[in-house]
């Protein structure tokens, strides 16, 4: 058996998603990024992945038009967007496919009839990079507003009691290196509980 390469580069560009990775399991870290080992998606993270497909798909073009696209349509469009997340997904016994699309069209119409109509994008799904302390960090970034806010959108199990160190990590790591983004970021996160809602926090 070959044994696996070492990235060689390792650590000259890092992002937020690489650090908490680390902190939470140097081990995986180690798999994913210095290996380049993947562990492949599961349902529930294909369904996140279509989410902001969905998402992002509607801000692109609102960013010419200031209109919002059917909310209908976007439901419909979520099946489309799960499938082909979902192509190299393994799903545990308690993810049904067809549930977990129900579970996201409903995020989806709740995303789009309590935050979408307010945000007005400038950039969607925004590659940045910068330097911080003298290292090289990356990220990309789901929505950045005309006012500068930068909003990231999430799924989640249970209602957020408040802003993990993770997810501020991010937030903070994002609005340093993000050429216009100014004043608080915000967190939104729709529930997949049996009443949908949406959590908007400041970070």
């Amino acid at each position: 058996m070959t044994a696996a390469a070492v990235d060689a580069t390792l650590g000259e560009l890092l992002s937020p998603s690489q650090v908490n990775t680390f902190l939470s399991c140097p081990a995986k870290w180690y798999f994913r990024y210095a290996l380049g080992l993947a562990e492949p998606p599961t349902g529930t993270l294909a369904l996140g992945t279509a989410f902001h497909s969905v998402l992002a798909a509607n801000f692109r073009q609102k960013i010419e038009t200031k209109q919002d696209l059917p909310a209908q349509g976007l439901e419909e469009s979520f099946g489309e967007a799960f499938a082909m997340a979902a192509e190299d997904a393994e799903f545990r016994d308690d993810e049904e496919p067809a549930t977990l699309i129900e579970t996201g069209r409903a995020l989806v119409r709740r995303y789009m009839a309590d935050a979408a109509p307010w945000i007005q994008p400038k950039a969607v799904e925004l590659p940045v990079e910068g330097v911080i302390a003298g290292v090289r960090v990356h990220g990309i970034v789901d929505l950045l507003d005309r006012e500068g806010r930068i909003i990231d959108c999430k799924t989640a199990a249970r209602s957020p009691a408040g802003i993990t160190p993770e997810y501020r990590l991010q937030l903070i790591t994002y609005s340093m290196i993000t050429l216009g983004a100014g004043g608080p970021c915000r967190l939104d996160t729709v529930t997949k509980t049996r009443t949908v809602e949406l959590v908007q926090q400041n970070c």
